[in-house]
């Protein structure tokens, strides 16, 4: 394995290393990827993209809805239909929502 490339390590860190030329991986820069872009690439499984990112698993083919902290419930204790309108995050809205460890 080419150690200069991004790779996840045995415990499943991402690992995008200082020495990978291509700054597009380098999703924390201006030039760099969506960080959900990167986890596609690797194939990562659900548990390690759910550690990355908010936004849905590609194999689930589903959205992940944004919902604000103070959103109350209705009267059984769910969400009412009354969000419906709310828009998902945008896959650079999500990352940043929950950045990636640093290793």
């Amino acid at each position: 394995m080419d150690k200069t490339k991004p790779h996840l390590d045995e415990d499943g860190t991402l690992v995008i290393p200082f020495e990978c030329a291509d700054h597009g991986y380098k999703y924390w820069k201006q030039e760099g990827r969506p960080l959900a872009d990167i986890l596609t690439e690797l194939g990562v499984d659900e548990a390690t993209w759910a550690a990355y990112t908010n936004l849905a698993h590609p194999a689930s083919g589903g959205l992940v809805k944004a919902v604000a902290f103070d959103e109350e419930p209705d009267e059984q204790g769910v969400e009412s239909d009354s969000d419906a309108d709310v828009e998902p995050l945008s896959p650079s809205e999500a990352d940043l929502a929950h950045p990636a460890p640093m290793a």
